[in-house]
């Protein structure tokens, strides 16, 4: 068995994924010289995917030099496509298995979210699929689906305790906002108290603008770095892969400006303006400036690299479906109030899913949708040539001859880009390594460094998920465990017996897990049991 370092970070997700095991994956080997290029392109007209093109319909560039295409190769696909092999049929003649990637960002597993993931089972998936899943801070992995009959429950269980952790977490942020702003001081301020003075206002709209922007960053942000990282783990994957993203959005404790209370702040800047103080003036001036900040922050979405993201899974040639659902909460102030904020999210993933054949849908109804996705078509074409130089790597370009449509491709195909981000990003921030690894006396020991150290309540320390898998030399397993681990120094030293072993050769492989970064590590070692 090999020895394997990896990274991998996943959308969507502000807090770490947990331990990424068990891939199918084939190792990416270092290419001598290019004999062929292949180039998965879609074609659009007016949002809708074009099938039925031909070779002679297309032409591709390489740096403004035409190229000829050699290899030309259309694909029709949808989720619930009838398998190739018929029920009851030999092993050799099974359908191959697709590699499905179900990702869930949620703070409620409620009843439809629940019906959509029964429907996904009685009607999406197959016994001879890979199913990863990822729930906001957890993973589960299953190689083949029909080999564990209790997957489903297991995925179920997941999903609703990782929903109700982050539903808590989240909720007790937001309490923490609304107990931090004493909204009947605040009225009294603007009514004109002198012992409230403006110091006290501009305190009050500063600290609202802190809350939203660190609330902003922790749920409603998209990490780029993470999109990389999952591309190189799909691009790994040599299989059919489909990824199903589950996302619930979530709402902001806004404070009710609008009727009485705007129009008493309104004069009460109003007032400040009027003063010939020019320190009175200024400190209107400056609450003015952070209305307008609050107002701006809260309805105009950041920008997100859209297009380029997307190239990364044209690269890797996934399929992304999107589900968005609304949760609702209540809260104890009457003068605040839950509403949808602007983000770049929604807009920014149904840019990513409609251009790898997706679709996203804004719906609480999960089954109702999986069923609507599942029947939509995929249709992409593969074009190859044979480049003039083996060693220069120029920018492509295609087009479907005639006609004005939507191709979307990566024009970059040959560069090894993602590798070089990741390499940068690497030397800014190191991933998360084993060192020192040994066996011996049935005592496992190693040590785990350069992982990424945060501020955890009042102490600055590394959060760590270590996995241990033990299986003997018939791949049966004899041990499989998970453990999180605070560490609170630049290294961690571990030592495990394991008196137990009987005598044999068995493959030991750890999984860590940096859950600050969400970078990952795997080393196997193969020790002999006397």
């Amino acid at each position: 068995m090999n020895l394997k370092n990896g990274t991998f970070l996943i959308l969507g997700c502000l807090a770490a994924l947990s331990l990424l095991a068990g891939q199918s994956e084939e190792p990416i080997k270092e290419a001598i010289s290019v004999v062929n290029v292949e180039v998965p392109v879609r074609v659009f007209a007016n949002g809708q995917s074009i099938g039925g093109l031909h070779k002679e319909d297309f032409e591709i560039s390489e740096d403004g030099k035409a190229q000829q295409i050699n290899g030309f190769y259309f694909f029709h696909k949808k989720i619930n496509a009838t398998p190739a092999a018929a029920e009851g049929s030999s092993p050799a003649q099974q359908p191959a298995g697709r590699y499905f990637v179900l990702i869930f960002r949620t703070y409620a597993s409620n009843e439809e979210l629940e019906n959509g993931l029964l429907y996904l089972f009685d009607n999406i998936l197959r016994p001879q699929d890979q199913i990863f899943v990822m729930a906001n801070n957890r993973t589960l992995m299953f190689e083949q689906l029909g080999a564990d009959p209790g997957a489903q429950g297991k995925i179920l269980e997941l999903l609703r305790s990782e929903s109700q952790n982050a539903r808590n977490q989240m909720l007790n942020f937001v309490r923490s906002i609304e107990q931090s702003l004493n909204m009947t001081k605040f009225r009294m301020a603007i009514g004109g108290r002198a012992d409230l003075s403006v110091d006290y206002l501009t305190n009050f709209l500063d600290t609202y603008l802190r809350a939203w922007q660190e609330f902003k960053r922790r749920y409603l942000s998209l990490d780029i770095d993470k999109f990389y990282y999952f591309s190189r783990h799909l691009e790994k994957v040599k299989k059919e892969k489909w990824v199903l993203n589950f996302y619930q959005l979530e709402q902001f404790p806004q404070i009710a400006f609008g009727g009485d209370i705007e129009r008493q702040l309104r004069n009460y800047i109003a007032l400040l303006a009027a003063s010939d103080n020019p320190t009175t003036k200024a400190q209107g001036r400056n609450i003015e400036r952070l209305l307008r900040t609050i107002d701006r922050e809260m309805n105009v979405a950041e920008n997100f690299p859209a297009a380029e993201v997307s190239k990364l899974f044209y690269k890797v040639n996934a399929t992304f479906h999107s589900f968005f659902m609304r949760v609702f909460h209540d809260t104890d102030s009457s003068e605040t109030q839950f509403r949808s904020v602007a983000t770049d999210i929604e807009n920014s993933l149904r840019a990513l899913t409609e251009a790898t054949g997706g679709t996203l849908t804004s719906s609480n109804n999960i089954d109702t949708a999986l069923a609507i996705v599942s029947e939509k078509n995929d249709d992409y074409y593969v074009l190859t040539y044979e480049p003039a130089s083996a060693k220069k790597i120029g920018k492509i370009k295609v087009r479907v001859k005639g006609k004005r449509y939507d191709v979307l491709y990566d024009n970059n195909i040959r560069a090894d880009y993602i590798s070089e981000y990741l390499r940068k990003k690497e030397l800014e921030t190191p991933s998360v390594k084993i060192k020192e690894l040994s066996f011996a006396a049935k005592k496992l020991a190693f040590v785990i460094s350069d992982y990424s150290l945060a501020k955890i309540q009042s102490e600055t320390a590394g959060m760590l998920g270590v996995r241990i898998r033990i299986k003997d030399n018939q791949e049966r397993s004899v041990f499989d465990q998970s453990r999180s681990l605070k560490a609170d120094k630049k290294t961690l030293s571990l030592n495990l017996s394991f008196s137990t072993l009987v005598a044999g050769k068995y493959d030991i492989i750890i999984d860590v897990l940096d859950q600050v970064s969400g970078k990952t590590c795997t080393e196997v070692i193969q020790p002999l049991v006397k």
